[in-house]
């Protein structure tokens, strides 16, 4: 077993995915793995306005970051306090954190399009009218060519998906504690 998963962070995750098992959706924070995955359909040279919903302890946050252009922008929706204390501890000026819902995207955003959203919400554990109204903001936020890269443990949200964007695709990876599967979808 790797040390890892006996860092502080981890033990951080732990004790949050026990005491909100329906909003973190996890057992374990997201692999680096993972994290190449679901940043690899992100076209980094022309995006400008970037959107994370659940970035937990700040896995995909870091790996954004990374990446993105000098003038980008991340926007991380993380309604759990001591997720969002946790990102807090980024210190990246283009990084702004919300406590505001993933639901309430097209709201925060505004007029606002978003480039690039990037979700570990866990659809599965959503009701159907959570679910969709999440789905329906993103897709209402983000720019004609931005996209959407969403993980999740199984096919169940496949169809609410298609239901929401023209284009799905599938990846997988089994580098992560559970292995996952990545959506990337566009408009």
């Amino acid at each position: 077993m790797s040390e890892r998963f006996f860092t502080n962070e981890y033990l951080r995750f732990l004790r949050e995915s026990f005491s909100q098992v329906r909003s973190v959706g996890a057992v374990a924070p997201s692999s680096a793995a993972l994290a190449a995955k679901m940043i690899a359909p992100i076209d980094f040279a022309k995006a400008r306005v970037l959107v994370e919903l659940g970035p937990g302890t700040g896995v995909f946050t870091r790996a954004l970051l990374a990446h993105m252009h000098k003038d980008a922008s991340l926007l991380a929706l993380e309604t759990n306090d001591n997720f969002r204390n946790e990102v807090a501890k980024i210190t990246d000026p283009r990084l702004r954190i919300s406590g505001a819902s993933a639901t309430d995207l097209a709201q925060v955003l505004g007029v606002t399009q978003a480039d690039v959203v990037i979700s570990g919400i866990p659809l599965a554990m959503l009701k159907h009218t959570e679910k969709q109204q999440l789905l329906a903001g993103v897709r209402q936020s983000l720019s004609n060519e931005g996209v959407f890269t969403q993980f999740q443990y199984s096919l169940e949200s496949y169809r609410a998906l298609r239901n929401h964007f023209a284009q799905v695709s599938l990846a997988f990876t089994p580098w992560n504690i559970p292995p996952a599967i990545i959506y990337t979808c566009r408009t």
